[in-house]
């Protein structure tokens, strides 16, 4: 090789080194790519994963006891309403007195409303609101 040939490929090879480290850059990049879109999470994000889906598991878990334990409550209350019902129901089959049944007294307080039945032996049974607790 002549002095000339040289001289012009020590340029070639100075602008080369760059190509080809662009070059094998990207092709390290697209290999990266590949890897991530097959699948291979890194440990972190499968960590953070696995931490989100316990934390859903126990949400889910304490969402179905709370909505069991609401059902029961609601039951108790379905209970509690047909007994009273049933013992107003019973206490209201009273005996008749003159024609006029005989109904017992509400519980006292203001917010109660009462009804009661005059009944006299000359008058027909005579109905009178009010209050209780005045």
């Amino acid at each position: 090789m002549d002095p000339g040939q040289i001289a012009l490929l020590i340029p070639i090879v100075v602008l080369f080194i760059p190509i080809v480290a662009i070059v094998t850059d990207h092709q390290r990049k697209v290999l990266e790519l590949k890897l991530r879109l097959k699948g291979e999470v890194p440990k972190e994000v499968q960590a953070e994963l696995a931490e989100l889906k316990n934390q859903v598991a126990e949400l889910r878990d304490t969402t179905t006891k709370f909505d069991m334990s609401f059902d029961a409550a609601i039951s108790r209350l379905e209970d509690r309403v047909d007994r009273v019902a049933g013992q107003h129901y019973e206490a209201s089959a009273a005996p008749v007195i003159s024609g006029v049944a005989a109904v017992p007294a509400p519980p006292a307080g203001p917010a109660y409303q009462t009804a009661s039945f005059v009944a006299a032996e000359e008058q027909p049974a005579v109905l009178t609101v009010g209050q209780s607790g005045r």
